[in-house]
C-alpha cells in the first residue's frame, strides 16, 4: 500500500498489518490517493490506484 501526501508526486509505502493500513487524513478539502500492489501465489500481479479516495473535513 502506498499513499502520496503531495498530490501524487511522491508515493510513500505504508505497512499492511492484519489486513489493515493506517494513513494520515488529508487537510480539510484535500483528497488522498491510495495505491495497492497485490500478487497471488502464482506470481500474477496487479496494481490499483484510487485517486481522491476520500477527502478531509
Amino acid at each position: 500500500m502506498a499513499v502520496p501526501y503531495d498530490g501524487g508526486a511522491t508515493w510513500r509505502e505504508r505497512p499492511v498489518r492484519d489486513g489493515r493500513v493506517s494513513v494520515r487524513n488529508p487537510a480539510a478539502g484535500r483528497g488522498v490517493a491510495l495505491r495497492a500492489r497485490v500478487a497471488d501465489r502464482d506470481g500474477t500481479t496487479a496494481t490499483v490506484t484510487v485517486r481522491d479516495a476520500y477527502r478531509g473535513r
